[in-house]
C-alpha cells in the first residue's frame, strides 16, 4: 500500500482563572495551522478566537487570524451559525478549527456544571435529556438506554485540563488502484474507528466502523446505519450529505463525524499520482 494522505485534529480544553482556553491543532500532509478559542468559564462567552496558518501547500508560512467577530458569543451549541457568519464558506479550515473548539467546550461543560448552574451531574444530563431529545443515538433511543452520562463519566471531576480529542486519518492504495481510508477518533468519553473501502475513481465500495467506548449500548448500533454511503462518490460529497446518508439523528454525531472526515480525506486524495 501507498500513503497518499494523511490528516489529524487534536483537541484540548482547558481552565484557569475564571476562563477556559480550547485550542485545535490541525496536521496534514498539505497543511498546518492552530485554533483557538478563549471563553469566560460560567457563561461560556468568547473573549478571544483566532487561527495561525503554519504551512500550506507544502511551505512554510506564518499567518495570523485573529477573528474578533466571534468575540461575545457563546461557544455553545448554536454558535455554528456565528462562526459561518464570520469565517468564509470557502474558508474549511478556519470553520473546522473554530467548531472543533466550540465542540471541545461543549464536552468540558461536564466539568463546569456548577459554574453553568446546575446542582449535580445528573441535573445536567436531565437537562440535555430534554434540550438535545432526538439529536442522535443516545437522546433518540432514551427509553432503551441502560446507563445515564454520570456513569459513564464517573465521579472524580477536573479542575485543569477538562477534555481532550484526537481525530485521525490515512488514505491508501493498493497496487491495483483501489483505495483504502482509516481513521480513528478518541476522546475522553468515545472511542471508534472506521475504513472506507474506495474505487480509484472515488466511488465507497465498502464502509465499515466499530465503537470502543461511548456512553450507552445503544450507541454502539450506529455502525449498522453506513450502509447507504456505499455506492457514493466521495468527490463533492458534503458533510450534510454523509449526515444525511449515514443514519443522520439516528445515529452516533462522533461517528459521523469520522466518517465525514474519511471522506474528505479520501476526495482529496483521489487522483494523487
Amino acid at each position: 500500500m501507498e500513503v497518499l494522505r494523511q490528516s489529524s485534529f487534536y483537541t484540548m480544553v482547558k481552565r484557569g482563572d475564571n476562563r477556559l482556553q480550547a485550542e485545535t491543532i490541525y496536521l496534514s500532509t498539505s497543511e498546518e495551522a492552530v485554533g483557538w478559542i478563549e471563553a469566560r468559564t460560567g457563561s461560556l462567552l468568547i473573549e478571544d478566537a483566532g487561527c495561525s496558518v503554519l504551512r500550506r501547500a507544502g511551505e512554510q508560512v506564518n499567518e495570523a487570524h485573529p477573528l474578533p467577530g466571534l468575540i461575545g458569543a457563546e461557544a455553545h451549541l448554536g454558535a455554528g451559525s456565528e462562526i459561518a457568519r464570520v469565517v468564509s464558506r470557502d474558508d474549511w479550515l478556519k470553520r473546522e478549527l473554530m467548531n472543533e473548539c466550540v465542540k471541545g467546550i461543549i464536552q468540558a461543560e461536564t466539568f463546569l456544571f456548577s459554574e453553568r448552574g446546575y446542582a449535580s451531574l445528573r441535573d445536567y444530563e436531565n437537562y440535555w435529556k430534554q434540550y438535545q431529545l432526538n439529536s442522535c443515538r443516545r437522546f433518540s433511543h432514551l427509553e432503551r438506554t441502560t446507563r445515564g452520562w454520570a456513569d459513564h463519566v464517573g465521579v472524580a471531576l477536573r479542575d485543569t485540563y477538562l477534555f481532550n480529542r484526537s481525530k485521525t486519518c490515512s488514505v491508501s492504495r493498493g497496487m491495483d488502484g483501489e483505495m483504502e481510508a482509516v481513521g480513528s477518533f478518541i476522546d475522553s468519553f468515545h472511542e471508534m474507528g472506521g475504513r472506507l473501502s474506495l474505487s480509484p475513481e472515488g466511488r465507497i465500495t465498502g464502509c465499515s466502523a466499530n465503537l470502543l467506548r461511548a456512553p450507552d449500548r445503544v450507541c454502539f448500533e450506529g455502525p449498522e446505519l453506513l450502509s447507504p454511503l456505499v455506492g457514493q462518490n466521495v468527490r463533492g460529497l458534503g458533510k450534510k450529505q454523509v449526515a444525511l446518508l449515514a443514519g443522520g439523528r439516528q445515529n452516533c454525531t462522533h461517528l459521523i463525524d469520522l466518517v465525514y472526515e474519511l471522506c474528505r480525506a479520501s476526495a482529496e486524495a483521489v487522483g494523487v499520482t
